[in-house]
């Protein structure tokens, strides 16, 4: 979500390294992707028969961390270039896609699979349209010191966010 941020507060979308960027995030939902199916796993060895209908529901949907990096690197380029009405008419196809899909899969007795199905299927108007059209977004290995100003971002984020929350909850407490 930082990357999203990082990206819409660019000055100028065209000089934005889309690509060191979506290849970082990429290869960190790739990493949660695998640190789900290992909690999974684990689930299923201490969880016995109990565990196996919630492993197989986390399996479906932890598929959103494959899909999510494709489909949210598009629609941040989509925004940061105002090309809104492509951006809409993705949103308006995402939702009525996956609330076709979960329906459907409902009506076949899927029950709560129809739910977990329906957060990666959000991602797919935008996968498909992420190959169809041209755009920056392509993948390789950034080398660490091209990516400083996204550190930098992501580290003031991360502090932001730690000493935000926490200041929050001490007002509140």
């Amino acid at each position: 979500r930082a990357f999203g941020r990082f990206a819409l507060q660019s000055r100028d979308p065209s000089k934005f390294e889309w690509s060191n960027h979506f290849s970082i995030g990429i290869a960190a939902s790739f990493f949660v992707y695998c640190i789900s199916l290992i909690l999974v796993a684990i689930g299923l060895n201490w969880g016995g028969q109990n565990f196996e209908r919630l492993a197989f529901i986390l399996c479906v949907a932890s598929i959103v961390f494959l899909l999510e990096p494709l489909g949210l690197g598009y629609t941040l380029f989509l925004q940061a270039n105002h090309r809104w009405k492509q951006y809409r008419l993705l949103m308006l196809i995402s939702a009525l896609f996956s609330s076709g899909l979960g329906i459907t899969l409902a009506l076949h007795g899927f029950g709560v699979i129809a739910l977990a199905a329906m957060i990666p299927a959000t991602q797919v108007p935008f996968l498909v349209a992420y190959f169809i059209y041209r755009h920056p977004l392509r993948l390789r290995i950034p080398r660490l010191r091209d990516y400083k100003e996204g550190r930098k971002f992501a580290g003031l984020s991360a502090a932001n966010g730690i000493f935000g929350t926490g200041s929050a909850f001490t007002r509140e407490g």
